[in-house]
């Protein structure tokens, strides 16, 4: 390991200076009081003279000591920190954080959606609202979009944007699987699930239509046959 070199003050060559400066305490203590008043506060740990820059209440040596006692912003209670990055105790940065994700989830959530899909800001949720909140296939109604249990299951659907599959499919990548020329309607998960194992073609989805009335005849006839 390299060997630790201690850096001498500037000014008085004498005494080790602070951590992030050039000076030693005493030196800086005298350089601060020769400055305009405004440009000079009081530590709020230590008490002593430092150069005011931004929202910084610590002098150099408090700011860069190993755990330094604060006062919370928001509720005034006592926390310990390292550094002068935080101004709020841990209780009250918790808070802010998930104020600050409720008030901007559907905002961002829109953001991501268009983006995702190649829409116009916007346009996912107009399109959703020109469709009643329903499936564009099936007409079934479509439930709350910010529930994971939802998106697992069909029985309670949510919207899936569906585009024509021989647009995109070679291109397609998980963060942008549409180009946004080829998106058609939202539907639900069974519908979506539907169309993209007949690969959109129109003869499977008949054979399929006509599979099911041919087997229903059927099981008409045996039921009316054993009555």
């Amino acid at each position: 390991m390299p060997e630790k070199v201690e850096r001498v003050c500037a000014h008085c060559n004498d005494r080790l200076a602070l951590k992030g400066s050039e000076l030693c305490k005493t030196c800086q203590h005298a350089w601060l009081r020769t400055l305009d008043s405004a440009r000079v506060g009081a530590c709020s740990h230590c008490g002593g003279p430092f150069l005011l820059k931004g929202e910084n209440t610590l002098c150099t040596e408090c700011r860069f000591s190993p755990k330094v006692e604060r006062t919370c912003r928001e509720c005034k209670a006592k926390f310990f920190s390292s550094g002068d990055k935080f101004v709020r105790c841990g209780t009250c940065r918790r808070k802010k954080s998930k104020n600050m994700r409720a008030q901007y989830r559907d905002k961002y959530r829109q953001r991501r959606i268009d983006k995702t899909f190649s829409y116009a800001p916007g346009e996912f949720a107009a399109k959703l609202t020109a469709q009643n909140n329903k499936c564009d296939n099936c007409g079934v109604e479509f439930s709350d979009l910010d529930s994971v249990e939802n998106m697992l299951t069909a029985r309670v659907p949510v919207p899936y944007n569906d585009h024509d599959h021989q647009c995109c499919n070679h291109r397609a990548t998980v963060t942008h699987p549409t180009c946004g020329k080829c998106n058609r309607g939202l539907v639900c998960l069974r519908c979506n699930v539907l169309l993209g194992y007949a690969e959109d073609s129109i003869e499977v989805l008949e054979q399929t239509i006509a599979y099911l009335r041919r087997w229903r005849e059927q099981h008409a006839v045996a039921e009316s046959a054993a009555s």
